[in-house]
């Protein structure tokens, strides 16, 4: 019976993994669970710089304006040099990669 059984409904599918309590999901169920924690990132100040089915690349902060930061100077007579300074050493673009596992959880 065991014999017949297999052959008329094929191999049967192997119980997804129990790993610390979490159950696989679906592709479809991790999909959108990345969509929605970068769209909460987005809101949070974060711009995507690429997104794929299940990781995202996501940039935080922004680039110094120099060419302001010089002309400032310039009017200031260089007082405005230790500002821009301070802006050039603590700011920029910080990229971060986040990936999502089979079980949901999303690391970066």
């Amino acid at each position: 019976m065991d014999l017949v059984h297999r052959l008329w409904y094929g191999k049967p599918k192997p119980m997804p993994e129990n790993v610390d309590g979490l159950l696989e999901l679906s592709d479809y169920e991790r999909i959108n669970m990345l969509r929605e924690f970068v769209i909460r990132q987005v809101a949070n100040g974060a711009s995507i710089e690429l997104q794929e089915d299940f990781s995202a690349v996501l940039i935080w902060g922004r680039k110094a304006n120099h060419i302001l930061h010089l002309l400032l100077s310039l009017v200031t007579f260089g007082f405005w040099i230790i500002v821009w300074i301070f802006i050039a050493i603590n700011s920029g673009e910080k990229r971060r990669l986040y990936q999502i596992d089979k079980y949901g959880r999303i690391r970066s």
